[in-house]
């Protein structure tokens, strides 16, 4: 099941975090929220807070938009936008844990997430990702996004991103 998340889901978030920080291998991809240590968990535990919050909204002008894979009430994955109102750009991330790879879960996270932003205002949604993390790459040319100047781009990260016309003229017709 996945759902809308919001300040009162900061427990699950935090624990869905602290068992992501235990499996290194997801770690290394996926660095917005870490408790790797005390003052990582404090600078987690404020970013979620705030982000959450509806005065992230009212002071800066931009929204968060959260989604929650459950499984068993268990949180097993998020997928985030950041979205600047004011221009329309927004900063997509996702993270699923290990025992949810691989079954399609993350492409519709994914897809919930853009519709959800580009249903929002947002006209350009771009991410960040290592560029050895083929699986990811991947998916994200799937679902329509498209590498920034692949030429000039670092070894290790690469920028990806997709329009409001790009992903409706791909998921018109589709369910």
């Amino acid at each position: 099941m996945v759902k809308n998340l919001n300040i009162l889901d900061i427990y699950r978030l935090i624990k869905f975090f602290i068992r992501i920080d235990k499996d290194r291998g997801i770690r290394r991809h996926y660095r917005l929220f870490t408790f790797s240590s005390i003052t990582e968990s404090i600078k987690t535990l404020l970013h979620l807070f705030v982000y959450l919050s509806p005065l992230y909204y009212l002071l800066l002008k931009r929204k968060f938009y959260a989604h929650g894979l459950l499984m068993e009430s268990t949180l097993v994955g998020i997928s985030h936008i950041d979205l600047n109102l004011k221009n329309g750009i927004g900063e997509f991330g996702i993270v699923l844990s290990r025992e949810v790879h691989g079954k399609g879960l993350g492409k519709k996270m994914m897809k919930l997430a853009l519709l959800h932003a580009f249903g929002n205002n947002a006209l350009i949604i771009f991410l960040s990702v290592d560029r050895d993390n083929v699986k990811a790459v991947n998916l994200y040319k799937s679902m329509g996004f498209k590498i920034v100047h692949p030429e000039k781009i670092d070894d290790y990260i690469a920028y990806m991103y997709i329009d409001k016309r790009s992903f409706i003229r791909k998921f018109r017709n589709r369910k």
